[in-house]
Formats: structure tokens, sequence, C-alpha cells
């Protein structure tokens, strides 16, 4: 790794109940096959946060968003 350079990245939640109380030494089999999705609370990807204190930048609009197409699929508009 250099200094300056933007980096990939995720930052997980040791209290989160699908991996809380591993060691260092029991961590990576629940980190990856069985960790929640809640546990993971960032992800930078070059250097520009996609995740942050485990929500989507865009999160509102997409929501929003999904809101509209279904009450379209469904009729309701």
């Amino acid at each position: 790794m250099r200094e300056g350079k933007l980096a990939d990245f995720v930052t997980v939640d040791l209290d989160d109940l699908s991996i809380a109380g591993n060691s260092a030494e029991t961590l990576l089999p629940p980190v990856v096959f069985g960790m929640n999705r809640t546990a993971v609370r960032d992800v930078a990807v070059a250097g520009r946060f996609i995740l942050r204190d485990g929500r989507h930048e865009l999160e509102e609009e997409i929501v929003s968003r999904y809101k509209l197409l279904h009450a379209r699929v469904w009729g309701r508009i």
C-alpha cells in the first residue's frame, strides 16, 4: 500500500451477534461463512464510502424509487 493512494476496505462490527465473542484466531470462518450483513458497517471503494455506519449513501432515494415502482406494478398509481 502506498501513501496517498485510494483504498478499498470494509469495516465490521465485532459486537454483531453473528460474530461476537470470536478471537482474532477464530474470527475468519464466521466472517466468511456466517456473518450477517448487519455486521458490515462501512464499505469504501477507491477511497469513496459506499456504505457508512451501515447505510448506503443513496438508501433514501433507492427506497423511494422502489416504492413508486411497486405501486406502479401493483396498479396503485
